[in-house]
């Protein structure tokens, strides 16, 4: 099945055209020629780490997110430009994932040592959720771009359908997911998180935002009725117990009873929120055989979506048009212009826009596309990790790096490719 995609269309404007070509520009001429530069023939997959300069980092460990989002990127790539070709470089991730990362029962370590060394075997839920995007996105690419290819589509939908039944049975605790796997029989329980500042014994929305976005990828890749159960299981909690209607942005952080643990507002991730929720009943709507077609839900959604939006527009920007990390309705306590946020905010305006046809919204996409044109693109080809107005003399490596283990083509990939389709329609 193709991209699935419910919303109405808003009318084209000059301003969101320019936008629009200027991004499928980016995404052919120097983010993929770069992603392609950090493959590694020598020994698999690709490196997991270049620094400010994008100079190879060699020797750098090789995360789980890191190498399913490199996967993603290529077969969503192969989808949205029609190009066979990227379908080599999504294989050779995906080959690097299936010998060094996924584990016997379906489950996947956390990182490995570029010869494939387990460095680190935690099973958490946050790296999982993007192994299945990735498994998933390679089938339908596959299914799409290569029909002719049957064994490898159906080897890249067994994977998918092996992490799906990991996550729903080790992750899922029938009332939300769990940060990490639950132990198997004779395992010991280490029930960790990625994140800083979270209390392990409870729930983070980072993790159900992901895990959302790729049981609803899932769900596009296998339509079944268990699939579709769960999806609105965690599509129940995000709506009720981690979107705060009250403050009008996600709460962060939430101990096992749901109580928020935190009221700090992440500004990037209310925005990838408003139109992954869209999203996803968009496709359970198209997948699911109910005669109401999930119509209330949808507009429940794009009601929440709005106000999302609308919240960041006012509360999460700065005088250039930039999105802010983080903070409150009534000050920015986190300014950093972190890329991911802004790649999620072009899209989330442009949602709220076709969605309302409220022309503040371009404006607010086309504000942050000009920010980074001027702030973030890097002679290299990829986005700088932020904005040069916010890097200084002391930042840290890890902040200045091209390459990381959490830096990679996935949010900016997506948003170039999100926006194209919309505004394109390609």
């Amino acid at each position: 099945m193709s991209h699935v995609s419910l919303s109405p269309t808003a009318p084209q404007h000059p301003a969101s055209l320019r936008m629009a070509n200027e991004m499928h520009s980016d995404l052919v001429e120097r983010i993929l020629p770069f992603w392609t530069s950090m493959r590694d023939d020598e020994k698999g997959g690709f490196h997991g780490a270049a620094d400010a300069a994008g100079v190879i980092v060699e020797g750098a460990p090789r995360s789980l997110v890191l190498m399913s989002r490199i996967l993603w990127t290529y077969a969503e790539a192969a989808r949205y430009l029609g190009d066979p070709g990227l379908l080599d470089h999504a294989d050779h991730a995906a080959a690097f994932l299936d010998r060094h990362f996924v584990t016997p029962d379906g489950g996947a370590c956390w990182s490995v040592s570029p010869d494939g060394e387990v460095l680190d075997q935690r099973r958490l839920t946050y790296g999982l959720s993007f192994l299945l995007y990735g498994y998933a996105t390679h089938a339908i690419a596959l299914r799409e771009c290569a029909p002719e290819r049957r064994e490898a589509i159906r080897h890249a939908e067994a994977q998918a359908d092996r992490v799906f039944r990991f996550i729903h049975t080790r992750c899922w605790n029938g009332d939300f997911m769990a940060e990490s796997a639950a132990p198997a029989v004779g395992e010991e329980a280490e029930f960790e998180t990625p994140f800083r500042d979270q209390d392990s014994a409870g729930f983070s929305m980072n993790t159900h935002l992901h895990v959302l976005e790729s049981v609803t990828r899932y769900l596009l890749m296998r339509a079944d009725p268990a699939v579709e159960a769960l999806l609105l299981q965690i599509t129940a909690n995000c709506r009720h117990r981690i979107y705060n209607a009250g403050t009008r942005h996600l709460d962060l952080y939430m101990d096992p009873a749901g109580r928020r643990l935190t009221d700090i507002a992440s500004f990037g991730h209310d925005i990838e929120y408003s139109w992954l929720l869209v999203e996803t009943i968009e496709i359970l709507a198209a997948q699911s055989e109910r005669p109401d077609g999930y119509a209330w839900l949808l507009a429940s959604a794009k009601k929440d979506a709005l106000v999302i939006a609308d919240f960041v527009l006012r509360h999460g920007r700065h005088p250039s048009g930039a999105v802010a990390n983080e903070g409150y309705e009534d000050r920015i306590v986190h300014p950093e212009t972190i890329w991911w946020t802004q790649a999620e905010a072009i899209v989330g305006f442009v949602n709220a826009w076709q969605l309302s046809g409220d022309e503040a919204f371009l404006d607010a996409a086309v504000a942050v596309w000009d920010y980074v044109k001027a702030e973030m693109l890097d002679p290299s080809g990829e986005w700088l990790s932020r904005g040069r107005d916010f890097i200084t003399p002391t930042a840290g490596t890890f902040d200045g790096s091209l390459v990381n283990p959490w830096k990679c083509p996935y949010h900016n990939g997506r948003a170039v490719i999100e926006v194209g389709r919309r505004l394109l329609r390609k």
